[in-house]
This record gives structure tokens, sequence and C-alpha cells, in this order.
């Protein structure tokens, strides 16, 4: 590496080019700012892992066997398909074409806001100093006024299971040219029961492994058991209480609670999907003086600076690691760096799980509310209630609303059902906005619609 010692004067820098990052250097420049963007791919990776192989390479998967599998399985509506296949090679091509539409967008935004793009890894050597190790083999020093600090998180990776052609992550799963013919999840998060979803829609043999009792360990109970019931109509078999031990010549070992308990899966492929952690050791944080927790989370004020003049956001930050909670962060850092008194102080965050049936939530549930000292009220109709359902032939799931029981203000919602990632959008407006169960109640929804049912909730 050639090192050079004369550091570059920049005004806002941001460190990692994903939906955070990006958010932040495009609202950067719109305020008048002269914004570097630094991300290891450079203009390729721009939109970050969300963009190249999460969320949208995922849910592009997921709509396909969607498709699929209902046209293998709506004889009772009159459609009957013969020879229906599908095939995941050209599966890739789509999919590589719908990220680089995307893709391509973004950069294009970018380019029109006048923001500067350097591919390498960024390091900081002091409080207002980077050094960007840029895929030449150089060394480039940034002087900033103010950074943006994006990085996002990585998958965790489990002793004992190196990536190999079998051993899969996400990215590596999203790339397969063939559709596993039997694959073994580790971890019943969201990850990985969206894409066990998904593969069994597409007739891969799926089996999944959780340490926890129940599938969804990290979200309150209650969703877990319809989308359990759905998967394993699926046909797709679950070991919880289990954890991974070794896998060797297509056998995955798995131990219960006592070492007796011993299990040997068949298996081509195992996925590993037990989490993601932050992206923060390579940044050499301590050298302006940042701290990070022992998960490597850097703790941040509510305008999400860490200092005067370097604000972090997304998945390094604490909260839930989503783009859209990125996204909203982005605003509010660069707002603060840019002088203006603000915070990041959503009431509601939802969060969605892309499974089938989709589940979506937002605010607090029921024990939450209870917890907090305030008198919380719960009412729940069954998804069969709803006329729209029964249309779709899909009426396993249900929509809860909460609320305080005495002013009857509206504080969260649960839902699992067909689209529930686009019913929640009306949960987070009313929580947002104060309003109560009856102010849901007494406004009009079209019908028939799978939205009438929280009509019909909130008027329970």
């Amino acid at each position: 590496m050639v090192v050079g010692n004369a550091p570059e004067a920049t005004d806002m820098v941001v460190i990692g080019a994903g939906p955070g990052g990006y958010t932040a250097a495009l609202h950067a420049a719109k305020l008048g700012r002269d914004v570097t963007l630094i991300d290891r791919g450079g203009e390729q990776s721009v939109g970050g892992v969300c963009l190249h192989t999460g969320c949208i390479p995922s849910k592009s998967l997921i709509e396909a066997a969607g498709i699929y599998y209902r046209s293998q399985h709506s004889e009772s509506m009159g459609i009957t398909v013969s020879d229906a296949r599908f095939n995941m090679a050209d599966f890739q091509h789509y999919k590589n074409a719908v990220i680089d539409k995307l893709a391509g967008g973004v950069r294009q935004k970018l380019k029109h806001a006048g923001v500067k793009i350097i591919a390498g890894s960024a390091m900081f050597t002091n409080v207002k100093t980077l050094v960007v190790a840029t895929d030449q083999g150089q060394a480039k020093f940034l002087q900033f006024r103010d950074c943006v600090i994006a990085t996002g998180s990585s998958p965790l990776a489990i002793p004992g299971f190196d990536l190999s052609e079998t051993v899969l992550d996400a990215k590596a799963l999203l790339g397969l040219a063939n559709t596993p013919e039997s694959i073994t999840i580790i971890g019943a998060g969201y990850i990985g029961l969206e894409l066990g979803c998904a593969l069994a829609m597409l007739g891969s043999n799926v089996n999944v492994i959780e340490a926890e009792q129940r599938i969804l360990p990290a979200m309150q109970a209650g969703p877990d058991i319809p989308l359990k019931r759905s998967m394993e109509q699926l046909g797709v078999t679950f070991y919880t209480g289990y954890r991974a031990d070794d896998y060797a010549n297509n056998a995955l070992t798995i131990i219960g609670k006592s070492s007796n308990d011993e299990i040997k899966i068949k298996t081509d492929y195992v996925l590993l999907a037990i989490g993601r952690k932050p992206n923060t050791k390579h940044l050499e944080l301590q050298a302006a003086g940042i701290q990070t927790t022992d998960e490597g989370l850097i703790e941040v004020d509510a305008d999400r600076r860490v200092t005067s003049h370097i604000a972090a956001i997304g998945d390094i930050v604490p909260g839930p690691a989503l783009a859209h909670k990125a996204s909203a962060e982005a605003i509010v850092a660069v707002n603060a760096l840019c002088g203006q008194a603000t915070a990041f102080e959503p009431q509601v965050i939802p969060l969605i799980i892309f499974t089938y049936p989709e589940i979506a939530s937002a605010g607090c549930s029921l024990e939450q509310v209870n917890a907090s000292g305030i008198n919380g009220d719960s009412r729940k109709l069954p998804l069969r209630a709803s006329g729209r359902a029964t249309t779709m032939n899909h009426t396993d799931g249900y929509i809860e609303l909460v609320s305080d029981s005495n002013d009857g203000t509206l504080l969260g919602a649960t839902i699992v059902a067909p689209h529930a990632s686009e019913l929640i959008s009306e949960i987070c407006v009313a929580i947002e906005m104060g309003a109560s169960v009856e102010d849901v109640a007494l406004t009009i929804h079209p019908h028939p619609t799978l939205s009438e049912l929280v009509m019909d909730v909130a008027g329970a």
C-alpha cells in the first residue's frame, strides 16, 4: 500500500452505501453539502446488502415461489395447471435484472446530486480524519467536517460451520443455479423462515433447526402459531429446542437439551441464519474516541450523533436492524449535522416477515402495554371473518389491535395475513397521529378488502 499523509479536505463523508448511507448522502446533497460516499464495492455496490444480496433478491424469490406454488394448489378455485416448472437459472436472470435496474436508479440519483463515490474500506485515524484503503491498493486520507457511519451488518457465523459449496449464508443461497432438493436451515428467525417458505413452495425438502422452544423467538408469541402450521402444511419439518453440532457427508447432527438426544438429518445443503452482527470492528473507532458495546453497537444520542461531528445509523446502532429504520435515521442524522434541532423519536417502526402468510407488527403488544403500567385492551378477529380473505382462499391468520383501555388510544397491532406488509402502514399512521380504535372503526374502509378487517377489529 502506498501511504501518504497529506489529507484531502472534504465536507461530509458517508461510510456505507446501503439504504441508510445513500439516503444520508442524497439528503445531505439536497441541503447543499458536498458529499463523499465511501463503500467497499464503490459504485457497483450502491444499495448495499439490502438491494444486492438481501431484501430485494429474497423478495424476488419469495414472489416467484408464491406464484409457482399457487399455480399448483388452486384446484378448488377451478384452476388446473399442468407441467408447470420453476427454473432457478432463469430466475437468476430475472433477479439480476431487478437488482441492476434498482441499483442503476440509485446510482443515477447520486450522480445527479453530485455525490462523489470512492471504492474502498474506511478507518478512522482521529476524530476528524479517515484513511481509505482503495481498491487500487492505495491509502487516501480524508479530513472531514462531518461524517455519517452507515456500515450495516453481516451474518453471524457458527463455530465449526465454515461456508462452503454446501454450507451457505443467505447471499450464497440466493445465488444458486438450481433449486435444492433438500436443505436444513439453522435459525428460525425471519431470514430463515422467509427463505424456508420460498424453498418449500418450490418443492425443496426443508428442515428448520431452532435452539429456542418456538420459532420467531425474538418476536412476541402468537404469530408463530399460524405460521408454523402453514409451513408444516408446505412440508417443512421443525426441530425446536435443538442446536446444530456437526455437518459431514450430507448429514447434519443436532443435539437437544440432553447429549443423548441426538438426531442426524440427511440434507444436501445447510443454511446459516442465526442473525447478524454490526460491521464496526474494522472502522478503528477508538481513534475517533468512539466506544462500542460488547455486541459491536455504537450508542448514539437521540439525534443519532455520537460526537459533535460524527453520527451513526442503521444496523450499527441499537434498535431493529431494518432498512426503513436506517433510512429514517439518515434524515435525522444529516439534519443534526447540519445544525438543526432534531431527534429520532418514532412512535412505531413496523416489522415485516415475508412468509406464507406474511406477518406484520407495529407498536406494543398487550404484554408490553401492561408492563408499562397502562391498562391495555386487546381485540382480535380471525382472518376467516374477512370476505376478501375467503375469496383468496387464504383464511388462516388474524388481525389484533392493542389499545389503552381508558381512552381507546391505539398502541399496537399484529397482522398475520396475505399482504400484511401493506396493511400495517395504516396502523403506523394511526399510532403516529394518536388515533383511537374508535377513529379507525369510524373510518370507512372499501369493501371487499383485507383492510376492511382492520375496521371490523377496531369496532369489535
